[in-house]
C-alpha cells in the first residue's frame, strides 16, 4: 500500500470479508495518513459472487448500504466461462469474450475512478 497509487479492496461472499472491510480501510486510512498521503481508495470490488444465492443478494445490499459510492457498479459473478479456462484456455476460446466481459468492465470502471 505504501507504494500504491490506489487501492481496490476485494469483497467476496462472506459474513467474514463483510466485517474485514471496515478493518480494511481503517488500514488505508492509517497508511495514507503516516507513509503516502497520495494514494487514493479507488472502491470496493464486488467478486466471486453466485447471484443464484440469496444470502449473497443479502451481502450486497449490506456493503452497499454501508459504503455506497465506493462500491463499484460492475460485480464480479462467478461464471462457468470463467471457470472453464483452465481447461479450455485463452487460445481459440469461444467463450473467452463472454468470460471476460466483466473484467473489462471493472477495468474501464477503475481507469475512469483514478
Amino acid at each position: 500500500m505504501a507504494a500504491s497509487d490506489a487501492v481496490v479492496a476485494m469483497f467476496e461472499e462472506s459474513k467474514f470479508c463483510y466485517s474485514a472491510i471496515g478493518r480494511f480501510l481503517e488500514t488505508t486510512l492509517h497508511v495514507q495518513e503516516l507513509v503516502n498521503k497520495d494514494m487514493k481508495i479507488a472502491g470496493i470490488l464486488i467478486s466471486l459472487i453466485d447471484s443464484r444465492r440469496t444470502d449473497n443478494k443479502a451481502l450486497i445490499e449490506l456493503i452497499e448500504e454501508e459504503y455506497g459510492d465506493l462500491c463499484f457498479e460492475t460485480i464480479m459473478t462467478r461464471t462457468a466461462a470463467i471457470g472453464r479456462l483452465s481447461i479450455n484456455g485463452f487460445k481459440d476460446n469461444p467463450e473467452l469474450n463472454q468470460g471476460l466481459r466483466l473484467y473489462r468492465d471493472f477495468a474501464k470502471e477503475l481507469i475512469q475512478r483514478v
